[in-house]
């Protein structure tokens, strides 16, 4: 057993290197349909708005006003379809394509704050006019084809129609660090994060500032950010991996415990929470870390790794 557990640490080690690109490239989409259902009501509701996500990049967005909703032209990866609907609690499923075709979700009734924050930031998407959206959508389809150049375009006549267009902010952030130009993309990041209750804004923002040396300005984006959205988990598991590049593993494990207590889209916090548990000299507990990011974590090349490492270790 021992020299499972070995195998474990060091082979974990490896694991936690970052990964390369695995998306399969396609000259044709897949499409992606779903259902949503409502807990207590037999009937929609009214308006819903279904985001498809990359790397918390918002790529395809659409408001129905049934039940239904279908995403065309998916390149093959991993993406995260979050729903939204007023007086509902927002769900997010990952999905992988190939594979998930049909998304089927029930939405639950949210309650207290959660619910009365959650309508002050639905007012504010659907005063979104159609004219910004179709400009949105143009950039998301220029960003497919890998064209930042001319998403900026379509993103920048998007935000001239409304200024207060969080997502356009963001991914014109996206844009600007794929094209390296740090400074703009940090304003737009800014922008975005003064905009938006969502945390992702502000993740990317902590990012650039973390990948740039300015830990202090990435801890105090991200610690601002779970004030506003205490019950998005993303944010401390943010904050968890700048308290673990600082060495502060024991901060580190709360914040990844923190993130776990809450609704989150991000299963690597496991992964990071394993390797905190692995530097303090607890390989159980890091492997009991590995068997909860397979259970949360959708199909990818890292959770395959892990699944054939917990194999090995039987």
């Amino acid at each position: 057993m021992r020299s499972a557990m070995n195998m474990v640490v060091s082979s974990f080690l490896v694991l936690l290197l970052p990964a390369g690109p695995s998306e399969a490239q396609s000259r044709s989409g897949l499409a992606v349909s779903g259902r949503v259902s409502f807990l207590g009501a037999a009937q929609p509701i009214g308006a819903i708005r279904v985001e498809l996500q990359r790397l918390g990049l918002t790529i395809q967005e659409q408001v129905s006003f049934d039940d239904r909703f279908e995403f065309s032209e998916v390149l093959p990866g991993s993406y995260t379809v979050v729903i939204h609907a007023a007086d509902y609690a927002t769900v997010t499923r990952d999905i992988q394509v190939p594979g998930d075709y049909e998304v089927r979700v029930q939405l639950r009734p949210s309650r207290g704050v959660e619910a009365e924050d959650y309508r002050t930031a639905s007012v504010a998407e659907y005063q979104v006019p159609g004219s910004a959206r179709r400009q949105f959508k143009s950039a998301q389809k220029k960003l497919r084809r890998n064209d930042c150049a001319g998403a900026l375009e379509d993103l920048s006549k998007a935000i001239e129609i409304f200024a207060a267009y969080a997502d356009a902010r963001n991914a014109m952030g996206n844009c600007y660090v794929v094209l390296k130009d740090l400074k703009l993309a940090e304003e737009a990041f800014k922008q975005a994060v003064s905009l938006s209750s969502s945390v992702y804004p502000a993740l990317n923002l902590a990012d650039l500032y973390s990948r740039q040396g300015r830990m202090p300005e990435a801890e105090e984006v991200l610690t601002k950010a779970i004030r506003r959205s205490p019950s998005e988990g993303d944010g401390y598991y943010g904050l968890a991996l700048i308290r673990f590049e600082q060495g502060r593993l024991e901060e580190a494990a709360q914040l990844c415990l923190q993130a776990h207590q809450h609704p989150h889209r991000v299963a690597d916090v496991h992964l990071l929470l394993g390797k905190i548990y692995l530097r303090q000299g607890t390989p159980l507990s890091a492997v009991h870390e590995l068997r909860l990011y397979v259970a949360e974590a959708k199909p990818n090349p890292v959770r395959d790794r892990v699944m054939k490492l917990l194999e090995d270790t039987k």
